[in-house]
């Protein structure tokens, strides 16, 4: 079975570090990003199979961050999760073009499958 690679971007380096623990390096090379200030730079060379973007990352909008990844030709297969604790002040489904949407905080084996789905392995 072929690893998965995941770029997580979030601000929470509290997120992240579970995404660590969640994510086995024998079945997924997990990098993380604490700001999307260089993400295309870092999709391009990590080359990413997944993105877990939130959706706010600081003072950055994380479904603009998505729609410009999906408007642009060479990031646009990508799947991308949105996450994010502000159920019901954001409409992700609405305002993105992401793959899915999870809520903060997030059922492991929901995101696990979830990954799984839109990557392939399942």
């Amino acid at each position: 079975m072929k690893i998965k690679k995941i770029l997580a971007v979030d601000d929470s380096p509290e997120i992240l570090e579970l995404f660590s623990f969640f994510f086995p390096p024998m079945e997924y090379q997990l990098k993380v990003l604490l700001s999307a200030q260089n993400i295309q730079m870092e999709i391009g060379s990590f080359s990413p199979d997944i993105i877990l973007l939130d959706i706010r990352i600081g003072t950055e909008d994380g479904r603009k961050i998505c729609n410009q990844l999906k408007a642009n030709p060479a990031t646009a297969s990508i799947p991308i999760i949105m996450l994010s604790a502000l159920i019901g002040y954001y409409s992700p489904a609405e305002s993105c073009d992401a793959d899915a949407f999870i809520a903060k905080p997030f059922d492991i084996d929901k995101l696990s499958t979830r990954i799984k789905t839109l990557t392939g392995q399942t």
